[in-house]
């Protein structure tokens, strides 16, 4: 299989980054908004799962996942967003509350304040 060049634009409630290629919403894991990548895509129904083959530009958002669990053999999925940086996870999840309200409220709501510690643990 050829592999899909793909720009992430955001971050799905899962955590994983979404793209649009060819009309297709693809979901891929591990990445993160701005990061332009290289992925296996296949189409599940409407939508399109990635898989990361590889990291062509980071996004201003990536970082190196500080625990050792994450990256390969053990590609651990207990912290699904360790390769982003702490502001660009809660500016995602702020996106997140403010779309749902739009999709399934119907209501238009203000990014919602942050608060919290450091992030981990």
């Amino acid at each position: 299989m050829t592999p899909t060049r793909l720009t992430i634009d955001s971050l799905a409630a899962g955590g994983d980054g979404v793209a649009r290629h060819e009309g297709l919403v693809v979901f891929t894991p591990r990445t993160a908004p701005g990061d332009e990548v290289d992925a296996d895509v296949r189409v599940e129904g409407r939508v399109g799962r990635g898989t990361l083959l590889r990291v062509v530009h980071a996004g201003p958002g990536r970082v190196e996942a500080p625990c050792p669990h994450y990256q390969a053999p053990d590609r651990c999925g207990g912290c699904q967003l360790q390769h982003v940086a702490l502001d660009a996870q809660r500016e995602a999840k702020q996106r997140m509350v403010v779309d749902a309200f739009a999709r399934i409220a119907k209501r238009t709501v203000p990014l919602p304040a942050i608060h919290g510690g450091d992030g981990w643990r």
